[in-house]
Formats: structure tokens, C-alpha cells, sequence
């Protein structure tokens, strides 16, 4: 984060984080892996993306408030205790070439909420298997992509996860 930019990546349906400012002002709030039908609520006044170049890609231009405040992204039944669907998978890390048909398919349900992953996206955790998982794989999503973390993301640098 710095004055002007905020960079997260979601890794759960809703996000609650704590902003301090020592001056109000202006700030674009970038959020990838977003829920396709997130809301933003910063000092409880909710805020429409002011874009969103992808299903799963939220961008906000926020006004901070001096102080402190609460940064809410979240979408509208993140509260609702009904059921819903989700997709589950894991060990993808041999199959990059071709699981981009199964997540086509996945996108396909209107259903499904989100994909939560049991890990084992990467083989060795190189930096180039993540991206070859973002582009590959996780480019033909339209709903986030949850992941824990296995042996396989811990086997080169494990610093990233601490």
C-alpha cells in the first residue's frame, strides 16, 4: 500500500480490514479475486466500483477519512447463514496444460460461488508455476479462487507465506 494505491488479493468471500490516515484523502483500492457481486462500505457509506475489467477484479477510487476507519468488501448476503455452492479441487499442479477446461466448465455454473482449492496449485512453488496458473488456469475462472497452502506451494521460497 502506498498514499495513493491499495493492492489486495482476496482469499475469502468477504474482507474486513482497519485503515488509519493521518489526513483524509484520495485512494484507488485494486482487489483481485473479488466476488463477482462484492460491495465496498468504508465508514459504513457503501461505494460502487468505479470499475471492474473482470468478473473476479474490483477497482474503487476511495476518500479516506482522517483517522481511523473500517474497509468493508463484501458481497450483499456475505452474512446470510443459507446454503450455497462452491466448486473443490486439488493436485492441479500436473495438469496446468489442461485444467483450463475444467475451470471453463466451472465458470458455466451460475450456481457456484467460488473455487476453494486443498493446494498443490504449483509443483515446485517457482514463481514462474504461479503465473503460469494465473494465466493458464485461473484466467478462465468468472468466481474467486480460494487456496490453502500444501507441501508443494512450501517447496521453494516460503517466505511468501508468513
Amino acid at each position: 500500500m502506498t498514499a495513493e494505491h491499495m493492492l489486495l488479493w482476496a482469499q475469502a468471500p468477504a474482507l474486513e480490514i482497519q485503515l488509519s490516515s493521518a489526513s483524509e484523502r484520495a485512494v484507488t483500492q485494486k482487489l483481485h479475486n473479488c466476488m463477482p457481486t462484492a460491495e465496498l462500505w468504508i465508514a459504513q457509506q457503501r461505494q460502487s466500483p468505479s470499475s471492474q475489467p473482470s468478473p473476479t477484479q474490483c477497482i474503487s477510487e476511495l476518500q479516506l477519512p482522517a483517522g481511523k476507519s473500517s474497509l468493508l468488501i463484501a458481497p450483499p448476503e456475505w452474512q446470510d447463514e443459507e446454503a450455497f455452492l462452491f466448486a473443490d479441487m486439488g493436485d492441479i499442479q500436473t495438469a496446468m496444460d489442461r485444467v483450463h477446461e475444467v475451470f471453463e466448465a466451472i465458470s458455466q455454473n451460475p450456481d457456484l460461488r467460488f473455487v476453494m482449492s486443498t493446494g498443490d496449485v504449483v509443483q515446485t512453488g517457482a514463481p514462474a508455476e504461479y503465473e503460469l496458473f494465473r494465466k493458464g488456469g485461473g484466467a478462465h475462472l468468472d468466481i474467486p479462487f480460494l487456496s490453502t497452502v500444501d507441501n508443494h506451494e512450501l517447496t521453494e521460497d516460503t517466505t511468501r507465506w508468513r
